[in-house]
């Protein structure tokens, strides 16, 4: 974890009065309880972490403040919590951080980060789920798995709960190479209800983007058999989620729509 991550988890301590043990210590832990923060402050705090990591890129912070204010509403509702908010601020910033070095591959090269916000949202605002480690495990679903501490970090950091779902959906991808698709296609009935959740999310996003912004290097053909492979994982996952799943099948009917 680099300065960015350890100076933010500083300032969460100074706020909630607590003392923290390790990077993140009990504070993210599934159970620990937490006192009431300055949840406005804390968001700021966040939106300025994203900002400097993602080159102050004004489509992610846009992403950012949509989540933010849908996960806001959910506090003040009490769906959510502030401590759910707390561990939140802390994923989002600690993938900002993992994905600096990257961008999307769409024209704008934008940052990343957008992606994984983009996922939480969806999590969050169309399927109207609460599960925090949900939602932190769309945050993190793309953190680099390859570094022999990362799930233990994950652990440590965000939860047994949230490790399990990022490893579990980085077992198989929903933006894998075509190889990988296959699996994917083969698993998705045996997966946990939070991991295609998650990966529902994911396929969401992806439709949505092919559908409003597709890579100009891509020919029709390509496109076709992405909307064709996107149908067969949709059709293959259990009903885990009713609005994302009817959400991903009018994207892909609005496709094949406009190419009457």
């Amino acid at each position: 974890m680099g300065k960015l991550n350890r100076l933010f988890i500083k300032l969460i301590t100074v706020l909630i009065g607590v003392g923290v043990t390790g990077l993140l210590s009990p504070l993210l832990s599934d159970s620990y309880a937490i006192e009431q923060i300055d949840l406005s402050s804390l968001v700021q705090t966040t939106r300025q972490q994203v900002a400097t990591l993602a080159n102050s890129n004004k489509t992610v912070l846009k992403v950012y403040d949509s989540l933010m204010n849908t996960l806001l509403s959910a506090e003040k509702d009490g769906s959510l919590s502030s401590a759910d908010l707390q561990r939140i601020c802390a994923a989002i910033v600690f993938a900002a951080e993992e994905h600096k070095q990257q961008t999307r591959k769409n024209e704008e090269k934008t940052p990343y980060i957008c992606h994984p916000l983009e996922v939480a949202y969806d999590v969050v605002k169309v399927g109207q789920i609460r599960d925090v480690s949900v939602i932190i495990g769309a945050i993190l679903h793309d953190t680099p798995l390859d570094k022999k501490t990362h799930l233990k970090e994950l652990n440590q950091q965000f939860g047994s709960k949230v490790a399990s779902l990022v490893k579990e959906v980085g077992s198989h991808p929903v933006s894998a190479q075509p190889a990988q698709q296959r699996d994917l296609m083969i698993h998705a009935a045996d997966q946990s209800v939070g991991s295609v959740q998650i990966e529902l999310a994911d396929l969401l996003c992806g439709v949505n983007e092919l559908l409003n912004s597709p890579p100009s290097h891509w020919k029709k053909e390509k496109t076709d058999q992405y909307f064709e492979w996107a149908q067969s994982v949709l059709d293959r996952f259990p009903e885990a989620n009713k609005p994302l799943q009817e959400a991903i099948a009018k994207a892909i009917q609005s496709y094949w729509d406009r190419q009457n």
